[in-house]
């Protein structure tokens, strides 16, 4: 979660369900030898054998966030003094912001100011000049291991031309998770309707879909490992009211029923109000501001809030 300056993270406030507990639980507590991670640990554990009241999951966040300052969980995704320039523009200046497990956060700002670059140098599709990006705790170029971890949603959707839609949303279950091409083809129809597509459209290839029908097809493709992190770009885009609707749901269902840390970019300001923890507004390269819509009338200057609330 991000604070308001975007420099340093602050505690999210979401109630996390009943699947986030196991995600905690998951961390490999016996590695350490401090007597503060077992006094968390035992607590957690106690939590989750009780019902979970709303007392308990506030109390849930505060042991997340613990475990977070005091480095025994990691961040998400850490991005620290990245800069990115193209011959003598610089296009991404000294950007800094952390993004806590299990929360929502997404980009907006004028275009052109480096919003989709900066999710692909998060990626390392594209290498920074100086700065620090880490997934999950891992840094620098080995965080390409945690991209097994990461589904992935393009602005301009990168389908592969060759392959039919099920192909492509099988892609990654095949020739990385070598799952058999009968269970991938029942896991790319089940994500086909989750994005509202009909089976028609099962063997077809990109070509033969409108634009939103791609978009909707590169949603399912990212969707299809249910993966921890979720980075998408312009989920929206060219989507009807009724279709954004649908798709903003099911980003949302995704995050509730897995636990997954999100960080989009859109363009849609009304999408980036209502369906985000946090939002990040950047220009020219530089995070100008940061924090939840709720403080943004105290802490966000003139031109954010005319940018964010127009």
């Amino acid at each position: 979660t991000l604070s308001e300056n975007g420099a340093h993270p602050t505690p999210n406030n979401g109630s996390p369900n009943r699947h986030n507990l196991y995600i905690l639980m998951s961390v490999d507590f016996p590695a350490y030898s401090s007597p503060k991670i077992w006094i968390v640990y035992l607590l957690s554990v106690t939590i989750v054998n009780l019902h979970l009241s709303t007392r308990k999951l506030k109390l849930y966040e505060e042991l997340k966030n613990f475990l977070i300052y005091e480095n025994f969980m990691p961040f998400a995704i850490s991005v620290e003094n990245v800069i990115k320039s193209f011959e003598e523009s610089r296009i991404i200046d000294d950007v800094s912001f952390n993004l806590a497990p299990g929360t929502s956060s997404v980009i907006v700002g004028p275009a052109a100011s480096g919003k989709s670059l900066l999710l692909k140098c998060i990626l390392g599709l594209i290498p920074i000049d100086s700065g620090n990006i880490s997934i999950n705790g891992l840094t620098g170029i080995s965080r390409l291991k945690e991209m097994h971890n990461v589904g992935v949603m393009f602005q301009e959707n990168a389908l592969f031309d060759s392959l039919t839609v099920w192909e492509n949303i099988a892609f990654r279950l095949i020739n990385q998770k070598r799952i058999s091409e009968k269970t991938a083809k029942s896991i790319a129809r089940d994500k086909l309707s989750q994005v509202h597509l009909t089976n028609d459209t099962f063997d077809k290839y990109p070509a033969e879909l409108s634009g939103g029908m791609q978009k909707r097809v590169s949603l399912a493709r990212a969707l299809v490992t249910d993966p921890q992190i979720l980075l998408i770009d312009e989920p929206t885009a060219g989507l009807d009211p009724i279709l954004t609707t649908v798709i903003c749901n099911l980003v949302t269902a995704h995050k509730s029923k897995f636990g997954t840390t999100i960080l989009a970019v859109t363009s849609d300001m009304k999408v980036a109000r209502e369906n985000y923890d946090q939002i990040l507004y950047i220009e020219n390269g530089t995070i100008r501001w940061a924090g939840s819509l709720e403080s943004l009338l105290q802490t966000g200057t003139k031109p954010v809030k005319e940018f964010i609330l127009e």
